[in-house]
């Protein structure tokens, strides 16, 4: 078995603000100070961490095992021999670069680091037939930021905006830096704050250092002491949304000398009411594929996922969910087809009703409660509660229900206060999810019997075909609430594949250890010859493995025996959609006579968007 060490690099700004390591070279060495081990390997991270010098990477060069690189999450992996399962090992990470950086030339050689010492505790993950270790690392604001600022001149802000009285996030505000200067103030960056409130602004020393005289003289000047040079800016905010001033810091204000990273907390006036934009009602994802970009589903295509999936079971569709359209209560609901026209349009859509949607949380009702002050708060505090929104026929005990209406129209939840009105209904907070889809239910996907099919043969020896995926159409509709002729498309899924097929009536190995095939979404089966004969034949210097693999989606197959001596595997050919026949397996002199199990794997390519179907497995043991 293989051992996958897994893990993943992030960087801190603040407390509250980190980033992922997106793109570094993570390296991994056997352990350079033997002598060190125990120490280094029990030693918090902070204790270790360095920069690499020539001569040290040189000196380590022998001692390099693997690289990886982080992918956008900052996440990497590594799969190693069995022979290093008990070692212990070096992790460092080189960058030439660092996340959101202004744009600028690349460092010419970039700068390794060294984290830690690990001694991985292995786990077994027999689903992937592997042994894994996983390891996380935040590197500490003192270091990242000092890396970020003074090897790349990176500069960063993170901050949130929130109402002075309430405390309550303020979004969809731009948020302006500022650095007082003597001669003439500079204007850092900008940026839009999230739904929570949180803005970032990344810079380089460039903007704050620029005079009169600049490119030739470069110099930061405080309005205190005229032209000393200081490292850092001195930075104060100003915010507006929509024209209207909200925050006006001025330059007496300002934060002096700040590092390459600031944090803030920032409060705007109480006395203006930002308007709220309201979003824009979309269906834009079945789980966790965006249909447009990760799903093959425009005119002509398969319907499958980029990665040759099929759906299957309840699939979440999700997107963005408003709660009103024009200043109206929005209701939605979603259609569904499989008849196209010539030029492959969708057309005849037949409505979703409530008998073919799956409980489904659309999100939930904020509400605060003003408390009393007691042991252990010293004032009075805000008590919140969060209370589900369940799209359902009937309700659910400790919910709030989000019915279906007969034609299948679903009315957003319309609790629309502020959270610390203690006479309001709260506020519906939005998850992203519509409905969960019953595809089950879209057609009658009749059962196959393969009655009569034993290992070794094709899927189809019995005269019945595997049954090929099926290609509906999904869309959303919105409208304003009870009003058809507001009647609009919110999102379209032009091809999707979905497979429920199911197969029954498959004898797996009657003569030694039966089990019926029923209800199973493939062909995975497996046998031995010698054991279909009469009483059982002798299993001496041979053994001829039967085997039926298939699904119009197989992904995978794998054949295997399992002695004393371990695990081998068996060769199969290559995968198509229905594989079948024999493997000779010769024993050499010095196998022991055993008990053996052979085991046959198959993965079929389905998905619930979220979750991909188990891989399945045939066993059957034998002596000889």
């Amino acid at each position: 078995m293989s051992y996958v060490f897994k893990g993943s690099l992030c960087g801190l700004i603040c407390r509250e603000c980190s980033e992922a390591l997106s793109g570094m070279e993570v390296l991994l060495y056997l352990p350079w100070r033997q002598d060190r081990l125990l120490a280094t390997a029990m030693a918090a991270t902070k204790e270790t961490f360095h920069v690499v010098g020539k001569e040290e990477a040189e000196s380590r060069k022998g001692l390099l095992l693997a690289t990886a690189q982080t992918d956008e999450n900052g996440n990497f992996e590594f799969k190693l021999d069995e022979k290093y399962r008990e070692s212990a090992f070096d992790i460092d990470f080189s960058c030439g670069n660092v996340p959101r950086t202004p744009p600028k030339p690349p460092r010419n050689e970039p700068i390794q680091f060294h984290l830690t010492t690990v001694l991985p505790q292995w786990r077994i993950d027999r689903e992937q037939e592997n042994y894994f270790f996983r390891w996380d690392y935040c590197i500490a604001e003192k270091w990242w930021c000092y890396i970020r600022g003074y090897y790349f001149d990176a500069w960063v802000i993170c901050g949130y905006l929130r109402a002075c009285d309430t405390g309550a996030a303020i979004p969809n505000a731009r948020v302006t830096a500022w650095d007082a200067d003597f001669l003439t103030d500079d204007n850092l960056g900008s940026a839009v704050t999230d739904a929570s409130g949180r803005f970032r602004i990344d810079y380089t020393s460039i903007q704050f250092k620029q005079t009169f005289l600049s490119p030739w003289i470069n110099v930061e000047t405080d309005p205190g002491l005229p032209l000393t040079f200081q490292s850092g800016p001195d930075v104060y905010f100003k915010a507006e949304i929509g024209g209207v001033e909200i925050l006006g810091e001025t330059s007496a204000d300002n934060r002096k000398n700040v590092g390459y990273c600031l944090c803030v907390n920032l409060c705007a006036k109480t006395d203006i009411t930002p308007p709220q934009p309201t979003p824009i009602p979309a269906f834009l994802r079945v789980g966790g594929y965006d249909y447009d970009t990760q799903v093959r589903s425009h005119v002509g295509e398969t319907g499958l996922t980029t990665g040759n999936y099929a759906f299957f079971s309840s699939l979440r569709l999700n997107g963005i969910l408003a709660q009103r359209l024009s200043a109206v209560a929005l209701e939605y609901c979603f259609e569904y087809t499989k008849q196209y026209n010539g030029a492959g349009q969708p057309i005849n859509w037949t409505r979703v009703l409530a008998d073919k949607i799956d409980q489904t949380n659309i999100g939930y009702v904020e509400k605060a409660t003003l408390m009393p002050a007691d042991v252990s708060h010293p004032s009075p505090w805000y008590h919140y509660d969060y209370t589900d929104c369940i799209v359902s026929p009937v309700p659910v005990p400790g919910s709030i229900q989000v019915p279906i209406a007969a034609d299948g129209w679903i009315l957003v939840p319309q609790q629309n206060d502020n959270p610390l009105n203690p006479a309001g209904v709260g506020m519906f907070v939005a998850n992203g999810n519509q409905i969960n889809l019953n595809s089950v239910k879209l057609d009658a996907f009749a059962p196959v019997n393969l009655s009569g099919l034993v290992a070794g043969n094709s899927a189809t020896y019995t005269g019945q075909p595997l049954v090929a995926d099926e290609v509906f159409a999904v869309r959303m509709l919105v409208r304003q609430q009870g009003n058809n002729a507001t009647i609009t498309e919110a999102g379209r899924c032009t091809r999707l594949a979905i497979d429920n097929t199911l197969y029954n009536g498959m004898s797996h190995h009657p003569e030694w250890g039966p089990w019926g095939g029923s209800n199973e979404y493939g062909v995975c089966m497996v046998d031995i010859q010698q054991l279909q004969v009469a009483g059982c034949a002798k299993i001496t210097n041979q053994v001829d493995v039967l085997f039926s693999c298939a699904h119009p989606n197989l992904g995978a197959a794998s054949l295997s025996l399992t002695g004393p001596t371990g695990t081998i595997p068996l060769p199969l050919p290559a995968v198509t959609p229905d594989m079948f026949g024999t493997v000779t397996h010769t024993f050499a002199a010095a196998d022991p006579l055993c008990a053996y199990l052979v085991t046959l794997s198959a993965t079929y390519l389905l998905t619930t968007g979220d979750n991909n179907l188990s891989t399945v497995q045939d066993q059957i043991a034998f002596c000889r």
